[in-house]
């Protein structure tokens, strides 16, 4: 599967994407797929990001949206899909 693929697997199976954005691991949940400009985006839910070292760190309320082109190492992965801080 390609990312594109890979995303819209993950969306309607409500399953998390782990890549590489900005040479940070993210943890994300991926929510919408569009077109703008004519460059594929995805909007995503960030839930960790890793951190070069190796340090975890949890994250809430943050939206991004992504070219899907500025993505490395894609994976589809089980977790806790979500779009909204856990209460």
């Amino acid at each position: 599967m390609n990312t594109y693929e890979k995303i819209h697997f993950a969306i309607k199976n409500r399953q998390l994407i782990k890549s590489t954005y900005l040479g940070v691991i993210r943890e994300m949940c991926p929510h919408v797929l569009g077109v703008k400009n004519g460059c594929s985006r995805t909007l995503f839910y960030q839930v960790k990001t890793i951190s070069p070292i190796g340090v975890i760190q949890y994250t809430e309320n943050i939206w991004l949206c992504i070219p899907l082109h500025e993505l490395e190492d894609v994976q589809v992965i089980k977790g806790n899909w979500r779009s909204t801080k856990k209460l």
